[in-house]
């Protein structure tokens, strides 16, 4: 006859402990509130349960510890985006992680605004990505055609749209403007000189290089994709939202990404900017002035989403471009795309060891993290070898967009993410044998 033999917490590591009580405090909300996860997340973000057996995984809600994450630990990043509100960074703010398909952190912190009647935040909350537009619209779309065929990398811009090679551009390729070595300067105020988006386009054939192209450095510029999404219209034949939105958001469930958000929406917007000329918050529509004089439509920013979405969009590259039994392109487009380049930066995506990486990360995901920020206050980064994604949303620009506060924020969140991680496991596993 087998003693039947007692156990307690105590025994038990605190981190163990934690986890256990996370696992029993989902599985209660999950009862009480039926479709609940965490921060109890709308039915839009809730994502589709996992398979197991799947090796890509789809994303789901789970407990930190069944994916080597110390649950107590997580505490130190709610601590850090509430000081953050408190410390006017943002007013408001979603931060998401998952890791291995695992959704282990999804919260809202804040309001819309700084006014204490302002709505509050929710994990569905909608966010205008600015630059994150870069890779969650552009980026894919020249990875699909890249995959399927229409283009290649080292084709000049030219060869699909002929006028771009005005003033020296004929020999620029679709590989220099996602690498941003191409020549173009960092920015031109077209929305001062055009008032019709044909005009952005002659005035962006027109520009002149600024430095010899390919010159394994990088001049990061909004003008690089502004071509490139532009370039993804004539070969598709289809507006760029109109294009993203059949390959990408419908097919992966992404019910909270677009262009140009319908009105009925606004009460899931986070506003922006205050602007003086219009008298209130820029809200509901592009931030991005240059976007806004393409019709909130363009390749370098315009785009709007929320954390969950974004994170399923990662998630479907992190799985080498397949996602719930559909693939978007070949696992050798995700890793030649994603793979740092000379310049320290990737195809379309920023890598760790860039300027912008190092500032968001500070290290924290290791030299071959990619992914993107936002002027509004946005990012993405994957962590590959760890199987990490994290998504940081937040108006910090709302009221102006000389609030920098957000730099050292990202950088603690990355840093806090990772210091979360079970480094003792092993050693734990090893004294209970």
């Amino acid at each position: 006859m087998f003693k039947k033999r007692m156990f307690t917490m105590k025994q038990f590591p605190s981190y163990v402990v934690a986890s256990v009580m996370f696992a029993v405090s989902t599985i209660a909300m999950s009862l009480a509130f039926p479709g609940a996860g965490i921060a109890n997340p709308p039915n839009d973000i809730m994502g589709t349960s996992g398979n197991q057996a799947d090796s890509t995984p789809v994303l789901h809600v789970g407990t930190p510890g069944q994916v080597g994450f110390i649950a107590e630990r997580f505490s130190e990043l709610d601590t850090i985006m509430q000081d953050a509100i408190k410390n006017g960074a943002t007013p408001g703010a979603v931060l998401l992680v998952a890791k291995d398909g695992v959704i282990v952190y999804q919260k809202a912190f804040g309001r819309f605004t700084y006014s204490p009647r302002s709505e509050k935040v929710t994990p569905g909350t909608i966010y205008d990505l600015a630059s994150v537009t870069k890779i969650a619209a552009t980026t894919v779309s020249i990875m699909r055609l890249y995959d399927e065929g229409k283009i290649g990398l080292d084709d000049p811009i030219a060869k699909y749209l002929p006028r771009f090679a005005e003033n020296g551009k004929g020999k620029v390729t679709i590989k220099n403007l996602l690498m941003h070595d191409g020549g173009f300067p960092p920015d031109r105020p077209f929305y001062r000189m055009c008032r019709t988006p044909q005009e952005v386009f002659d005035s962006l054939y027109a520009t002149r290089l600024i430095y010899k192209t390919g010159i394994d450095t990088m001049v990061y510029s909004d003008l690089d994709f502004i071509t490139l999404g532009r370039l993804v219209e004539k070969v598709t034949g289809m507006p760029l939202n109109q294009y993203v939105k059949k390959t990408f958001y419908e097919p992966l469930g992404m019910k909270s990404t677009t262009y140009n958000p319908p009105k009925a929406w606004l009460d899931r917007i986070a506003p922006t900017e205050y602007d003086s000329t219009l008298g209130t918050y820029i809200h509901g529509f592009v931030h991005d002035r240059n976007a806004r004089a393409l019709g909130g439509v363009s390749g370098h920013a315009g785009l709007f989403s929320s954390a969950h979405d974004l994170a399923v969009l990662m998630q479907m590259i992190l799985n080498g471009g397949t996602y719930n039994g559909k693939r978007f392109f070949s696992k050798r487009t995700v890793e030649l795309f994603t793979k740092r380049q000379v310049n320290n930066y990737c195809l379309g995506f920023d890598n760790a060891l860039s300027p912008y990486g190092r500032s968001a990360l500070g290290g924290a995901f290791g030299p071959n993290a990619f992914g993107h920020t936002g002027f509004t206050g946005t990012s993405v980064y994957v962590y590959p070898e760890k199987k990490i994604i994290a998504v940081l949303l937040t108006n910090r620009v709302c009221p102006t967009r000389r609030n920098e506060k957000i730099l050292p924020l990202r950088r603690a969140v990355h840093k806090a993410i990772v210091e979360a991680l079970m480094k003792k496991v092993n050693n734990f596993s090893q004294k209970q044998k």
